[in-house]
């Protein structure tokens, strides 16, 4: 699975997608929210995180926002950096993901859920699966 998620993060524009991928090809991904809670939340969580409802087990650092209320350029730098200061940290990656279904970039997008679901990221395996539902 690591090396999947390398793959889906390589061919990226942003380089600090491509810090995820190599926190991924040397194992270094954490389970969904391993240290989060004692870390704090970060903009990225404020910005891109789903509303707490949305979150089911996962615990919610922050209350989340609608994807109709996502103001995705903004969410989407505060996750690359969440990505570039935490590169192992799976959450930041389905969460840039959620930013760039927002912002119109589908390939980014289903990259990056394929590379968080693979992962084990609820959230991103079902938001993967609206995308392939939706065509």
């Amino acid at each position: 699975m690591t090396r999947q998620f390398a793959a889906a993060v390589a061919g990226l524009s942003l380089a600090v997608f491509a810090a995820a991928g190599a926190a991924a090809a040397q194992g270094q991904l954490k389970a969904p929210m391993a240290e989060a809670q004692a870390a704090g939340a970060t903009d990225c969580d404020r910005l891109a995180q789903p509303p707490r409802a949305a979150m089911g087990r996962l615990p919610a650092l922050a209350d989340g926002v609608s994807f109709a209320e996502l103001r995705w350029p903004g969410a989407r730098a505060a996750c690359a950096k969440a990505m570039a200061d935490a590169p192992g940290e799976v959450r930041f990656v389905a969460f840039a993901a959620r930013a760039a279904d927002k912002g119109g970039d589908q390939k980014t997008a289903a990259q990056l859920y394929r590379a968080a679901a693979d992962e084990g990221y609820p959230l991103a395996q079902t938001n993967l699966g609206v995308m392939y539902e939706g065509g």
